[in-house]
């Protein structure tokens, strides 16, 4: 499959992700994982729980790992990596790239 490096990278992301704020659980993700899977079969593996602010902008993700090893009363924000990079919404295949 060619790409055009000069289309949105909007065409190539995965829309089925599961988003929740810092201030959720691990049991509350744990639940939405499990509730999701039976609504709609992920097409993918799914590695990360993306966190988002108020804004719906991303501050952080968590490894699924990380879920599966945290007490489930934890909140999110204290297992979370914050060090992220978000490519924006207008960016094409090749800025994305670079």
């Amino acid at each position: 499959m060619k790409i055009d490096l000069h289309e949105s990278v909007l065409r190539h992301i995965q829309r089925d992700i599961l988003k929740l704020r810092a201030d959720h659980t691990v049991g509350h993700a744990l639940e939405a994982l499990r509730e999701g899977q039976r609504e709609h079969e992920y097409a993918h593996d799914i590695v990360y729980v993306y966190i988002v602010d108020d804004d719906g902008r991303l501050i952080g993700v968590v490894p699924t790992r990380a879920l599966l090893a945290s007490r489930p009363e934890r909140p999110l924000g204290e297992i979370m990596q914050a060090d992220v990079v978000a490519v924006p919404d207008w960016a094409t295949v090749l800025v994305a790239a670079e």
